[in-house]
């Protein structure tokens, strides 16, 4: 069998960006942790048991984020972060 193979330069970069973003978001506000708790059947008794889950949490505007490549996809990041500047 013969396969043929096509790069396509500027359809990943956005999604990759995009997603990276959407990691960042998900682990500054510790979204994993509750998600687990519910999956293991370890869920919170009441209101106040929800800081201790969910800390420590950080904000976005006191860390300094690094971009490591400067290619499509560290450029394309770079952008959509550009309104944190």
């Amino acid at each position: 069998m013969i396969y043929k193979v096509i790069l396509t330069y500027d359809i990943g970069p956005t999604e990759v960006a995009d997603h990276a973003m959407a990691f960042i978001l998900t682990f500054a506000r510790r979204i994993i942790s509750p998600g687990q708790a519910v999956r293991t059947g370890h869920w919170i008794k009441a209101k106040s048991d929800i800081p201790k889950l969910r800390s420590p949490m950080f904000r976005l505007n006191q860390v300094i984020l690094g971009i490591v490549g400067g290619g499509r996809i560290g450029s394309s990041s770079r952008d959509k972060l550009a309104f944190a500047c």
